[in-house]
C-alpha cells in the first residue's frame, strides 16, 4: 500500500484495462519483467519494485516512470485510486513517482473533486457522478 496522511494506495481501475482486483496485466514482449521475476514478486519475496532507468533532480530524488507493486504494474500519467478515510475511494492522477534522499518510495498525485466538493455554480443538467480535475498536488509515501 501506499500512504499519505490518512490515505493508502490503491491499485487502480485504469484507462489502458488493468483491474481493481490486483490481478497480473498482460504484458507484451518489450514489458521490462521477465516471468521468473513476476513469479518472485508474486510469492511474496518483494511487492514492490522501481522499473526501467531512473533519473536524479536538484533536489537528489530519483525520478521513475514505473513500478511494480503488488502484482500490477502503475506508470506515471496513469489514474489510480487512492484509499481515503473510512476506506473511501479517492480518484487521483499520478503526476510522479520518486525514491528520496532517505530512501522512501513515493508517488505524487493530482486530485479529482466530486460535484459536492466543488464550490460554483453548475448547470442544472449536471451528472452527480462527474469529477473535477484539480490542481492539488500531494506526496505519498509508498
Amino acid at each position: 500500500m501506499i500512504n499519505g496522511p490518512d490515505s493508502s494506495f490503491l491499485v487502480s481501475s485504469r484507462a489502458n484495462g488493468y483491474e481493481s482486483s490486483g490481478k497480473e496485466p498482460s504484458r507484451s514482449d518489450e514489458d521490462p519483467l521477465n516471468d521468473s521475476l513476476i513469479k518472485k514478486l508474486d510469492h511474496g519475496v518483494k511487492d514492490f519494485l522501481w522499473l526501467g532507468s531512473s533519473w536524479t533532480c536538484k533536489k537528489k530524488r530519483k525520478h521513475y516512470q514505473s513500478l511494480y507493486h503488488n502484482g500490477v504494474k502503475i506508470l506515471v500519467n496513469d489514474l489510480v485510486y487512492v484509499l481515503g478515510e473510512e476506506y473511501k475511494r479517492l480518484v487521483a492522477y499520478l503526476d510522479d513517482m520518486y525514491e528520496d534522499s532517505r530512501g522512501n518510495n513515493m508517488v505524487v498525485v493530482r486530485w479529482f473533486h466530486k460535484v459536492d466538493e466543488v464550490d460554483t455554480n453548475l448547470p442544472h443538467n449536471y451528472n452527480d457522478r462527474e469529477i473535477f480535475f484539480s490542481l492539488c498536488l500531494q506526496d505519498l509515501n509508498v
